[in-house]
């Protein structure tokens, strides 16, 4: 088992999921929305917490809303209470498993980059400077061996 205090401080891989049609519906910036929406009660509240203007956010939901099919925010106006909004059953659902599938998907990315990478990284990709300077003497050897035909001198 991997230390998860090794993995945050070293490299990773860090795996953006979003899904797509024609173009990007839904991704981590949408899934934080409808989280924010469900904390503070309103679209308003949870654009002005990603520091997103109100239009941008209405857009974003509009846009899921459309591919999806369901409407995944139920909002109301006005009255003693003023206006607000709570995310739909569907809402809810979409948010739990995109974030169940985003910690697996991030889970498989880090267990493929261990595969190929092993635990240090830098490590995998660069040769270490000793070996390399080991291999670059043995080769100089041979390569005197080859031309005086064998007879080094180690006398040296």
């Amino acid at each position: 088992m991997k230390d998860t205090n090794t993995i945050n401080n070293c490299i990773h891989p860090k795996i953006r999921l979003r899904f797509d049609t024609q173009e990007k519906f839904f991704g981590p910036g949408v899934c934080e929305l409808l989280e924010l929406i469900d904390e503070t009660g309103s679209v308003q509240k949870a654009c002005a917490r990603m520091e997103l203007s109100y239009s941008k956010g209405s857009k974003m939901l509009k846009k899921l809303d459309q591919v999806i099919g369901i409407s995944m925010v139920e909002r109301w106006t006005g009255g003693a209470g003023g206006g607000g909004a709570r995310l739909t059953e569907a809402g809810k659902k979409l948010v739990k498993t995109y974030r169940k599938m985003e910690t697996e998907v991030q889970k498989a990315a880090e267990d493929a980059f261990y595969k190929y990478y092993g635990e240090d990284f830098r490590n995998a990709i660069t040769i270490n400077s000793s070996i390399k300077e080991e291999s670059v003497i043995s080769l100089e050897k041979a390569i005197i061996d080859i031309q005086t035909g064998g007879t080094t001198d180690e006398a040296d």
